[in-house]
C-alpha cells in the first residue's frame, strides 16, 4: 500500500497533521467535514490509492510517484 507519514499526507491534502491524527485515533463514526474527507481522498488518489465501489481500496496498478 502507499506509505505516507501524517505530515506528508497533511501537506498533500492541505489540512493539518493534527486533523489526521484525530481522525486516525477516532474509534467511533467518522466526524469530519465533507471538504476534509474529499481533500484526503484526492491526496490519497494522487499518491496512488484507488477507491473501489464496494468501499474497498487498493494501490493503483500503474506506477505513481508521490510528490
Amino acid at each position: 500500500m502507499v506509505r505516507l507519514e501524517q505530515e506528508k499526507l497533511a501537506v498533500l491534502a492541505g489540512i493539518s497533521a493534527n486533523t489526521i491524527r484525530n481522525l486516525e485515533g477516532n474509534e467511533g463514526p467518522l466526524n469530519a467535514r465533507m471538504g476534509t474527507v474529499r481533500a484526503l481522498q484526492q491526496a490519497l488518489e494522487t499518491a496512488g490509492v484507488e477507491f473501489l465501489p464496494d468501499e474497498g481500496v487498493r494501490r493503483r496498478r500503474e506506477a505513481v510517484a508521490t510528490p
